[in-house]
Order: structure tokens, then sequence, then C-alpha cells
């Protein structure tokens, strides 16, 4: 997570920073971070944003890229403050796509 690279306090966001990521790459087949070195890679996970999933896999409800979006932000703060709060979010998301 980018505050894991600028080696700032972690807590569970962190965790669910990495989710978006594993549910990115199962969404799409490509990492939303990638770089040459370790050092271009951190730096893209605190300050590149990743292609949009909506240009890489066309034809997913818009709530699973809601939640991808809302998982991969960059400021600590603005994530979802528990992975409850992430259920919920992929519950309502699934109640909408089987309607």
């Amino acid at each position: 997570s980018p505050e894991q690279v600028a080696a700032k306090k972690v807590d569970g966001r962190s965790d669910l920073f990495s989710l978006g990521s594993v549910f990115y790459e199962l969404l799409c087949g490509e990492k939303a971070f990638v770089g040459d070195s370790m050092a271009s890679l951190m730096y893209n996970i605190a300050n590149v944003r990743y292609k949009p999933l909506s240009e890489k896999r066309r034809g997913l409800p818009i709530c699973i890229h809601d939640l991808v979006d809302m998982l991969l932000l960059k400021a600590v703060s603005h994530r979802p403050e528990n992975a409850a709060i992430v259920a919920a979010a992929a519950r309502t998301c699934r109640e909408k796509v089987r309607k």
C-alpha cells in the first residue's frame, strides 16, 4: 500500500489496498501497478494511478469498478475503515447484478 511504501503507520486499510490489487489482477489479468525495479514499483504504488479497470475489462458491472476503485485509493483516510464495509459493498453489488 502507499502508506507502507512511505514507511508510515499501517492498519487494516493497508490490507484492503492489497485486496483491491488482487481483485484488479483477477478481473483483468494484469497487475494494477508494475515497475522495472523495486524502486519504480514502489514509486508507482505510491504515486501513479492505475489504468482504470473499465479500460482493461469491459462489460463488468459499474459496482465492481467502484469496489476496486474504493480499495485502491491512495489516501488511506479515504479507503473503507474495515473489511465489513467492503463485504457489505460486495453484497450490495452482488444483489444489483442479480436483478
